[in-house]
Formats: structure tokens, sequence, C-alpha cells
């Protein structure tokens, strides 16, 4: 066939030629004719890829060999076109709402999948939240100046005689709310403010819902409830708010539940009043004996000079035969407020400079001289008729000084009794509370530790009932008597009823008291 070719090539371009050479001037004519050339080297023949393969050249290998690699090389180009498969189908399910699903899919992309984009870019078949929250700083800072110092106040950095910007504070309100699903099993429900008054109204909760046919039915963390069947030997008391874990796990007709928490708020099911002449509330209360109404019940006197201490029944001191030096006539009492470092006031501006005496106890011992607040009877505190002892309104702050100042009935003086601050006299007090001490201070001994709360003025006297109890038994082990009687709160005729009317303080027959202490203490 190749020399053939040669011969018509030729042919034609001698036609050509002797054409042209009858009419120059026709060149349309000449340029019909077909001009062929050859290249210098010719394309080279390269076998198949299937043919070059190893199983099928002559002598390469054995039988059993060449089907060994023939099945290696199937199985890896399969493994890798299903992760190919797999890959695609993950990024066509967390990227269709950005329009990389439809690309991925082989299209362009579609509003739609952009209209379900949820969090993150993500669809919300993977991920489907709502949020909602409020967060809100403040930034501030305040300036202290005491425009009437005294020497003393001088060396007081909280005085304000050495005026100076305080270090900013930096407050925060923050108000979130989120819930929904991850993955079609997966609940997120939180709601949170920091402004609320209780903890346990926040709501944190993530919980895993299984299928029908899993053992494992639902698993909750963060607020948790436990769920008893309803059955009436199981109390009501049942705390609903806890922070823990919550598991139910299900296998046949046994369904366990099992839950790991801490209290976190004390809200029970039912509540049980009773309507009558007054509505009451049932309420069970036990006190263990190191609870008692700490920083508020005090001695004006060192409780260890009257007759028959430790013995001294601090509700029977009226008549109490003392000596006179020793009576208080009129007493003052005075608190120091310790100044907090977000404080915008010094607390004590208005006091009375005083140097804080200790002398009852291993060593003496002086504080100050300090700004005393001087407390109002009948509003800050409320005084035995005896002047022995006295009881706050309100609980003292961890950090507080509390000291007193009186006169006897013989006209002597324990401290010198200020009304009014006078800078230039050097006013003492007797200090009965000092903070974070033991008993190695003189001022330990001035406090009551045998005084229990009941309840607040709504209490109905007649409806409390008291029993004191070693070992969950109302009784010593010899039998005489109970252990309410044996302490004195018993009534004389009968030892298993405590008397009311005169171990359940405040009483009827203590002037003004009613009026300024608003709870109920056992003595």
């Amino acid at each position: 066939m190749a020399p053939l070719a040669l011969i018509l090539l030729l042919v034609a371009s001698l036609a050509t030629r002797s054409a042209g050479a009858q009419n120059p001037s026709d060149t349309t004519r000449a340029m019909r004719g077909v001009r062929g050339s050859f290249p210098a080297t010719f394309p080279v023949l390269v076998a198949p890829a299937i043919l070059r393969a190893p199983w099928v050249r002559p002598g390469g290998q054995s039988g059993s060999r060449t089907v060994a690699d023939f099945d290696a090389t199937l199985s890896a180009l399969v493994h890798a076109e299903r992760d190919a498969a797999a890959q695609r189908r993950l990024l066509l399910a967390l990227y269709r709402g950005r329009g990389f699903g439809a690309m991925l899919a082989g299209g362009a992309p579609v509003d739609a999948d952009r209209r379900r984009r949820g969090l993150f870019g993500l669809n919300t078949q993977v991920a489907d939240l709502q949020f909602d929250g409020e967060l809100q700083l403040t930034i501030g800072t305040d300036r202290y100046a005491n425009l009437r110092c005294t020497p003393a106040q001088l060396q007081d950095l909280n005085s304000g005689c050495r005026p100076r910007f305080k270090p900013p504070r930096i407050d925060n309100q923050l108000q979130f709310r989120t819930s929904g699903l991850i993955s079609q099993r997966l609940r997120v429900d939180i709601d949170l403010d920091n402004q609320r008054d209780f903890n346990n109204a926040n709501n944190i909760r993530v919980s895993y819902q299984g299928l029908e046919d899993e053992v494992l039915q639902r698993i909750d963390v963060g607020t948790v409830q436990f769920r008893p069947p309803p059955s009436r030997f199981l109390t009501a008391g049942i705390p609903s708010n806890n922070f823990g874990i919550n598991a139910t796990v299900v296998t046949g007709a046994l369904e366990v539940q099992a839950l790991a928490a801490t209290q976190k708020g004390s809200q029970v099911g039912n509540k049980t009043y009773t309507v009558g002449a007054e509505t009451t509330q049932p309420q069970d209360r036990e006190v263990a004996d190191l609870n008692f109404e700490a920083r508020r019940f005090f001695w004006v006197v060192d409780p260890r000079v009257l007759p028959g201490y430790p013995a001294v029944d601090a509700l029977t001191l009226t008549n109490f035969e003392l000596a006179p030096s020793l009576r208080p006539s009129q007493v003052r009492i005075y608190k120091y407020k310790a100044a907090t470092a977000g404080g915008l006031t010094n607390p004590n501006l208005d006091g009375i400079t005083a140097l804080g005496l200790n002398l009852s106890g291993t060593s003496a011992e002086k504080i100050g001289p300090l700004r005393w607040q001087i407390l109002q009877q009948g509003r800050d505190f409320w005084i035995d008729p005896s002047g022995l002892w006295f009881v706050l309104t309100a609980k003292l702050d961890p950090n507080d000084f509390l000291a007193v100042s009186y006169t006897t009935l013989d006209g002597g003086s324990v401290g010198t009794f200020p009304a009014t601050d006078v800078p230039a006299r050097s006013d003492t007090l007797r200090l009965i509370l000092q903070p974070n001490r033991g008993p190695d201070a003189g001022s330990f001994i001035h406090s009551m530790r045998n005084v229990y709360r009941v309840a607040g003025s709504d209490l109905a006297p007649g409806s409390l009932r008291v029993a004191v109890t070693l070992n969950r038994s109302e009784r010593p082990q010899d039998g005489t008597g109970t252990w309410l009687a044996r302490f004195g709160l018993a009534l004389p005729t009968d030892p298993n009823v405590f008397d009311i009317d005169n171990r359940l303080f405040p009483r009827r027959r203590d002037p003004g008291a009613d009026a300024t202490i608003l709870d109920r203490f056992v003595f």
C-alpha cells in the first residue's frame, strides 16, 4: 500500500505543474492539487496496559502467583473506590448547606440546602440547635476621700485619708439558652442565668435517647431527676433538682434506673398543709448538737463570775443574786464591720474611735483604735432584763468584731462607756467577739453555744414537738426519764413533753422581745 500511495501523490504533483505551465495566470486552478509530506519519525506502537501485566508475560511467573497478583490489584482498586465514595458521602452530609453538597453530587448549589444551614454551616440533620442569650459586662471603679481625718485614721489604708482609685471591678450578667438535637439522638437543654436567686433554678442537661430495641434506653447528664414508679410506699420528699448522671437500662421486662448526683435544691414533690384555726405546714427538722446559733447570743459579763457556772440558766437570771459590782445597770454594744475589697464606702464612718481590750484570756490584747458603730437597743439587739446577756437581730459576719461597755450598780464601769466620738479622748471597750479566734482568746467565753434555732416568727407554738436523741434513742441507757428532761427542756410533770412556755425563746413574758427577734429558739 505504501508504494501505491507514493505513485498517486507523484502523479498528482506532475499534473499540477503541467497545468500551471500552460496558463500561468490561472492561480485558482493551480491550487486544486494535493500536496503531501511525511514526518521524519513514525509513532511508536505501545501495547495496552492489560497486555503488559505480569500475569500475561510469557515466562514471567507461575500461574498461582499470577492469580494472586490479579486479586490483590483488584482488591486495592475496590477499596480505594469505596473510600472515595464514603468521603464524598461525609462531605455531602456536612457541607450540604454551604453549596458543596450539590457540587460533590455533580450539580450546582441548591437554594434549599442554604436555607437548611445550621450552626457553623452544618446540616440541620447533623446539628439542629437554637441559641438565644445576652452577656452584659460592666467595668467600674470608685474613689473615696475622707475630709475629716484624724491622726489615728491616717494609719488606716481604708479610712479614705489618702484618696486613690480602687482597682477596677468587672461585673457580668449572663443569660444563655439553647436547645436542640445532635444527630437525632442527643438532646441538649441549657438555661443559665447568673442573676437568679438559687443555683438549682438553672438547667443544664444533655440526654441520649436510645432506640426501642436497645438495652441502654436513656442517659441524662447535668440536671437530673429521679423518677420512681408511682407507689404509696415511696416518700414524696425526693429532691427534684440534682446535678449528676442518670441512666435507664431495659432488658426484657426488667427496667433498672441508676442515679449518682449532688443535691442542689430541696424542692419536694408534694407539700401537706393543715387548715383549721390557722393554716400550718408540718416540717421535721433535725439539728445536730454542733449546729447552734453562732455569732448571735452573747454574755455581757464574763459568765465565769456567775455562781454555779457553768450550770447557769440564762432564762432565769432576772432575780439572780449577784454583787452590785458585777451586775450591769446600763449597757452599750459596739460593732466594727470589716471593710470589703469591693465596698463603695467605709461602713464605720459614723462610729466612735475606741480601743478594744481583751483582758480575760491567757494574755492581754489590744485591738485598734478602731471606729466602732454603736448599736441601737430595740432595733439591732434585745437585752435581757438582768443585763447579763443579749441577742442580736441578725447574725454577724464572720469577720466582724463585737465589744461592750457598761456601768454597774455600784457606780463602776467596764470601759469608758462612750456615746459620742471624741478622738482626743482615749476610749476603751471590752472585746466579746474576735473573728477566727479559738478558746485561747478571752472573748471566746462570751459567746453562747447552747441556743438552737427552731423556726421563724410564723411558728405555731402549739404545734411544736421537741425530742433530744442520742444514737436515735430518746432515753438514757439507765432507763430513767428522757434526754429531754435530763437537759431541763421537759415539763416537770411529763418528761416526754417539751416545755414551750419556759424553754421557747422569745417568751411571752420577755418585754419587747417579740418585736425585735423574729426567730424562735430553744435554750
